[in-house]
């Protein structure tokens, strides 16, 4: 039945072996992607714990290397360091390993050079259904963690709902134009309104995909801004 999901099987080795699977194809698309089984407790930026310290040195980090940006681009920056990787791990087992984990719970580490890079997650078992069925578990699983991640962001750094939106509505829809280069069966327009239905945001912010003229493929205009023009060499 479509849109039905279901936890896989309880077989430790079936599930070793699907854990092993997305994991490779993880770090096979960036080392940055480096992930695990363990206690997200161990990570920097944990949902279930607080991260304040953390979050404050991933924001010092961004305001001391462009102190001339200002706060709109240190909390952009901020905060889209804290989202892609759960939102890489969500397509990826959506449309590449078919099994999506417990992302509400995973724990991302403070990497170089102002990035979060890396994660685990807890032995769970991994979630398996149609394409509707695992965009609407890992929508159900990632607004759980955007929630809690941004409730502890928010306590030091103010973090309006809309600026959160913006910048994930364009997080999705940069993510499924670049997924379109791998999986030319996928039509991106209607996968972005699965995932915007997922994360409850609004349709209107489908019409910053677009077709250049004569192209075959869909391209973005951002909605939100990523400050770049901020800084001294921006533009």
């Amino acid at each position: 039945m479509s849109g039905q999901f279901m936890p896989l099987d309880k077989d430790a080795n079936m599930q070793a072996t699907h854990y092993a699977q997305f994991f490779q194809t993880a770090l096979s698309i960036t080392p940055l992607l480096k992930g695990g089984l363990d206690n997200p407790e161990k990570a920097h930026f944990n949902p279930q714990q607080d991260s304040k310290v953390a979050i404050k040195q991933l924001y010092n980090y961004w305001q001391m290397q462009h102190p001339e940006a200002g706060a709109s681009y240190w909390l952009t920056r901020g905060w889209t360091m804290l989202i892609w990787q759960p939102l890489y791990l969500a397509f990826i087992g959506v449309y590449a390993t078919h099994a999506v984990p417990k992302l509400s719970l995973v724990g991302q580490y403070q990497g170089d050079y102002g990035l979060v890079a890396g994660f685990t997650l807890p032995e769970h078992r991994l979630v398996t259904g149609d394409l509707l069925a695992l965009i609407a578990y890992s929508g159900q699983e990632l607004k759980l963690l955007f929630a809690s991640l941004r409730e502890q962001f928010a306590l030091q750094y103010r973090l309006r709902p809309g600026f959160v939106a913006h910048l994930l509505a364009d997080s999705i829809l940069v993510n499924l134009t670049a997924l379109q280069q791998l999986r030319a069966d996928l039509d991106v327009y209607e996968q972005a309104k699965l995932w915007f239905a997922a994360f409850d945001l609004p349709n209107k912010h489908l019409s910053a995909l677009y077709k250049a003229p004569e192209a075959e493929l869909w391209s973005v205009k951002r909605i939100s801004c990523c400050m770049y023009y901020s800084l001294d060499d921006g533009d």
